[in-house]
């Protein structure tokens, strides 16, 4: 039976966040990404997680992915075969963001999605943003695509999501955690706690990149994942 991949995107962003890793292992697994747009929580975005995925099941998570794939770990250990966390974290957001998430939604509310997206967010993606327009336009489009209301039901997810800090050491297969060496989002330490909260888990930093090594560095992202996977596989 074939092996599943399943993927959760980041915040206002679909399967084009993940073409390259789809790319390449869509002849080997059956890769499902998944959309997290109709709950305003993340465990409920966990929960419709488990719902819509059968059985056993690589699990892929980018930033606000990482974030549900780490409740999804923690709530069926026996389906997860493996996870991968890519420029994420295990806190719960600073108190600090909450003024600027609200604000960000009432622009939205108001016709301002791709001011919010263009101005506030997208500009934090990349390392070598002037290397990187098409894929900024990308994102754009993405979240463009999702609209508003994904935009209030994701933003109040991560706004008020929880800490899974102090259970990271229930998680017990294996685990890749990967970042750009320029995240502006997620940081070193967030990073280094999961690492040091995930027993056996591999960390490695990925060179002249930013918040989404999938679109900007594919080909590091794809390499990692190849070695990791084989190691599941025995090969």
């Amino acid at each position: 039976m074939t092996q599943k991949i399943v993927l959760l995107p980041g915040m206002m962003c679909d399967h084009r966040l993940y073409a390259g890793l789809i790319e390449r292992f869509s002849d080997r697994y059956d890769i499902q990404c998944l959309d997290l747009v109709g709950q305003r929580s993340v465990p409920d975005m966990a929960q419709s997680v488990l719902d819509r995925v059968q059985g056993r099941f690589h699990l892929v998570g980018l930033s606000m992915g990482g974030i549900v794939a780490l409740p999804v770990a923690l709530q069926a250990p026996d389906r997860v075969a493996s996870l991968v966390l890519l420029d994420t974290n295990a806190r719960a957001d600073r108190a600090e963001v909450a003024p600027l998430r609200d604000a960000q939604i009432e622009t939205v509310k108001h016709g301002g999605l791709a001011d919010v997206l263009s101005q506030q967010m997208i500009p934090n993606y990349f390392h070598d943003r002037p290397a990187h327009a098409d894929q900024e336009s990308i994102c754009l489009t993405m979240g463009l695509d999702l609209g508003a209301k994904v935009f209030e039901n994701q933003s109040l997810a991560l706004m008020h999501r929880g800490a899974v800090t102090d259970r990271l050491g229930d998680i017990r297969c294996p685990t890749l955690i990967a970042m750009g060496a320029h995240d502006k989002l997620c940081s070193l330490h967030d990073h280094q706690t999961m690492a040091q909260g995930i027993t056996g888990s591999q960390f490695h930093i990925i060179p002249n990149c930013g918040h989404i090594p999938t679109m900007e560095t594919p080909e590091a992202v794809n390499q990692l994942a190849e070695t990791f996977y084989a190691q599941q596989d025995g090969t």
